[in-house]
């Protein structure tokens, strides 16, 4: 089975603009990954069968954090 994973910094993000997309995917047979800081709006992300990956994103671009946020990316995708 095919993969295709979704990165943003948060849920929102992927809730309001990637939904067509997750479901166009999901219709032709694909495993959908979704990377983002999940907060108040994870069971949304959970009911749409997508397998989520809580990656601690900094908004800013500029943040040392998100070298932190991207070992975890890999890691996360390690184990799967």
């Amino acid at each position: 089975m095919n993969k295709i994973l979704f990165i943003a910094t948060v849920e929102n993000h992927v809730l309001n603009f990637h939904l067509p997309f997750i479901q166009y995917f999901q219709n032709k047979g694909y495993k959908v990954h979704v990377a983002t800081k999940l907060g108040d709006r994870q069971d949304e992300l959970k009911g749409l069968n997508v397998i989520c990956h809580n990656i601690d994103f900094s908004r800013s671009p500029y943040s040392l954090s998100n070298k932190r946020a991207l070992n975890q990316l890999i890691k996360s995708n390690e184990k799967k």
